[in-house]
């Protein structure tokens, strides 16, 4: 089969795209392949997540030397892509088959290649037999909204502090037992009984009282 840009695509590219649509399909919910987005450039597989506002743009490879040329495609496709939807978080991806990551490990240009989509930001998607392995993901940035997410919030507000307050403890007022004031009963006074030595000096004045009169 080949397209109007004049590149055959063989049947086993068409097998890893349709592979890739699915798992874009499950992954964003809206998935389309071999899309002219760009002029100049088929995409060969795209997901849009409408909830996050991200758009998956996927550049699928079979062979080593094709493989060379695709992160410069995939960066030129969103370059011209972003112009038409700014505000939208877009992920380059790059996808190829499990085979053909063995072959790049025995070629020694493995880690080379691993570096230029980290510097170009571009995610490294591993084809397999069943699914598709995200190897490497960008590190790209949220889209910013008006309203911030519940989670953003949980994350940005501190938790206030519980402040251990000192329980009073209003102690009960002991209710003084009410006293009967009794009257104080007036003890009479009495006078002493005089003693020996005051009877004998009364005793002996009076009787020279006596004998003056005689």
């Amino acid at each position: 089969m080949i397209f109007s840009w004049g590149i055959e695509r063989s049947t086993y590219h068409g097998t890893c795209v349709r592979k890739v649509y699915r798992y874009l399909k499950q992954k964003c919910g809206e998935a389309d392949y071999e899309r002219q987005l760009v002029t100049g450039y088929i995409t060969d597989a795209l997901g849009h997540d409408v909830k996050r506002k991200t758009w998956y743009l996927c550049e699928i490879k079979v062979n080593e030397s094709d493989l060379q040329k695709a992160p410069k495609q995939i960066f030129d496709t969103v370059f011209h892509f972003r112009k038409n939807h700014i505000g939208d978080t877009i992920v380059p991806v790059i996808a190829f088959p499990a085979r053909l990551q063995k072959e790049l490990v025995k070629l020694n240009t493995w880690d080379s290649f691993c570096n230029i989509c980290k510097t170009m930001k571009a995610a490294i998607w591993v084809i397999e037999q069943a699914t598709v392995r995200e190897f490497m993901n960008p590190k790209t940035k949220v889209v910013k909204t008006k309203t911030k997410s519940a989670v953003t919030k949980a994350v940005k507000t501190k938790r206030p502090k519980t402040k251990t307050t000192k329980t009073k403890t209003t102690r009960a007022k002991k209710a003084k037992p009410k006293t009967r004031t009794t009257k104080s009963t007036k003890v009479k006074k009495t006078k002493a009984p005089a003693t020996k030595r005051k009877i004998s000096k009364v005793r002996v004045t009076k009787a020279r009282v006596a004998r003056k009169k005689r």
